[in-house]
């Protein structure tokens, strides 16, 4: 187990102009549609109507309704056909899902979505691990790993296809790219392929700006092939996948060890207006996923997705020097909010509650996904549709949802209301150096009971069960608990009144 590390956001490339595109941006659902012969289905209506299921570990139930109902009111309220999302808080999982699969099969939790280029992260972390290894430097030319291809210069170095400053042309913004992939939709591309038949000139000179390109991390799987003298995905498997037993993440079309089912994908193949099932219509999707590789072909489920961020961003997949590499960030403009910046395979992305932000990405292979993880919370959450007609962006909203129902979430009493005229205060509020004052008044004698709850419901002390006298009571609470939100609860005679305590 690596050392955890909180990293403070910093910037390594303070002299880039940014001229080129901020956003990053996949075009997967440009280069893809129907076959020649074959013709639009006569259909009256092809969505499935809505369904929801919910699972959860230790999750408080009430904050895992409060989870379930914001992704049943996104799906309805934003027209999806499908979505999936997994909260991890602190190790603790809840997983819900809203929506279709198929017409008459529901997605659940644990269907896998293709996650695009959350790829990138695995990616990124493969070519970080290899060097603590002594396998490669981030700072080597590609040229000493790699063959030579054309647009693309071997001096350009490794550390900028992760940063995404080498100013090679991304691939799928090339739709010559399309007609190749459609002419046979089973079709296994191998990347040197891809590079050799779809990139095109630089977009600018290596280092002088920031442009989003698949084509860096495409590069990048051939790096570590290079460099491990082993397949791009053996060594994701053995590295990562394995010891942090994800064993059912898969890359598409280049393995088939999950025993998950895929949920199906939704797309308007035809320019209809009506999304059809993709794999309904027996359509491969072996030439989309080969044709993004290491740049985006993996397929997860939320909950392991959730996972994986979780351990990469808090310190256990990565030494701490290395994650300070990644989250060497290079800074965005204001326009670009709630992306913040991008660092080596990861972004800064802010949170609407609480003013913080998270690490992550997100991904578009006609699925769409978001990932991120905050530190100060260590809140995992992880969103994935299968609705071709959404995007990425579109998710952003979701997460934030998610995350402020947890961090405005107070448990409620089920026994009594709470009495407003009660004088139960927390002093300081955040608590300073674990230490707050626990202070009530009592109208006469009373048995009084002082809880200390987790934010995810679970006692972690029982501090007072005394007789307490008529008038004002204080209690000094010196925690060692780790930081986060914690709920005071209260209980006086049979009344229970709770009060959230932030602890730094």
């Amino acid at each position: 187990m690596k050392k955890r590390v909180v990293v403070i956001l910093c910037s390594l490339f303070f002299g880039l102009s940014l001229q080129a595109q901020v956003t990053p941006r996949d075009h997967w659902n440009l280069l893809i549609y129907p076959p020649k012969e074959m013709p639009a289905p006569v259909v009256e209506s092809s969505i499935p109507p809505h369904t929801s299921a919910s699972q959860r570990d230790e999750i408080d139930p009430q904050l895992a309704a409060a989870f379930q109902e914001i992704v049943d009111t996104y799906l309805e309220d934003n027209d999806y056909i499908g979505l999936s999302a997994a909260v991890n808080i602190g190790g603790e999982i809840w997983a819900g899902s809203a929506g279709n699969s198929t017409v008459s099969i529901s997605v659940n939790p644990d269907m896998l979505f293709a996650i695009g280029s959350v790829t990138k992260t695995l990616t990124a972390a493969c070519i970080l691990d290899m060097a603590e290894d002594n396998l490669l430097n981030i700072d080597d030319p590609i040229g000493d790993y790699i063959d030579d291809y054309d647009n693309v210069d071997p001096t350009i170095t490794i550390r900028q296809l992760m940063s995404h400053t080498s100013g090679i042309y991304d691939y799928t913004n090339n739709l010559a790219l399309g007609d190749s992939i459609n002419a046979d939709l089973s079709r296994i591309w191998t990347p040197q392929e891809i590079i050799e038949g779809f990139v095109l000139a630089p977009i600018f000179e290596q280092g002088t700006d920031w442009g989003y390109s698949n084509t860096n991390f495409l590069l990048l799987g051939l790096v570590i092939e290079s460099a491990s003298n082993n397949t791009y995905h053996t060594e994701i498997r053995q590295r990562f996948l394995v010891p942090l037993g994800l064993e059912n993440i898969t890359l598409g079309a280049y393995e088939t060890n999950s025993t998950y089912d895929i949920a199906h994908l939704w797309f308007d193949l035809f320019n209809t207006g009506n999304p059809l099932d993709f794999q309904g219509l027996n359509l491969s999707t072996n030439g989309l996923f080969s044709a993004a590789w290491s740049a985006g072909g993996y397929l997860a489920r939320p909950t392991d997705i959730s996972i994986w961020m979780r351990a990469l961003q808090s310190g256990e997949v990565l030494e701490a020097a290395s994650l300070a590499e990644m989250r060497n960030s290079i800074p965005f403009p204001a326009a670009a909010y709630p992306l913040l910046g991008a660092g080596l395979g990861t972004f800064n992305q802010a949170f609407e509650c609480d003013d913080v932000d998270g690490w992550g990405h997100g991904g578009d292979i006609i699925y769409s996904s978001q990932v991120f993880y905050n530190d100060e919370d260590d809140i995992s959450i992880a969103v994935h549709s299968n609705d071709g007609t959404q995007d990425s962006d579109d998710l952003t909203e979701l997460v934030n949802d998610l995350h402020c129902a947890f961090i405005n979430f107070v448990p409620v009493s089920t026994e009594n209301p709470l009495d407003r005229e009660l004088q139960f205060s927390l002093a300081p509020n955040p608590a300073v150096n674990g230490h707050t004052t626990i202070s009530w008044t009592l109208p006469q004698s009373e048995q009084v009971q002082l809880r200390i709850y987790n934010e995810l419901g679970q006692l972690v002390a029982q501090p007072v069960n005394a007789v307490y006298p008529a008038g004002t009571q204080q209690f000094d609470w010196f925690s060692d608990h780790s930081a986060g939100i914690y709920i005071i609860s209260l209980q006086i005679d049979d009344q229970i009144y709770h009060q959230k305590l932030v602890q730094h």
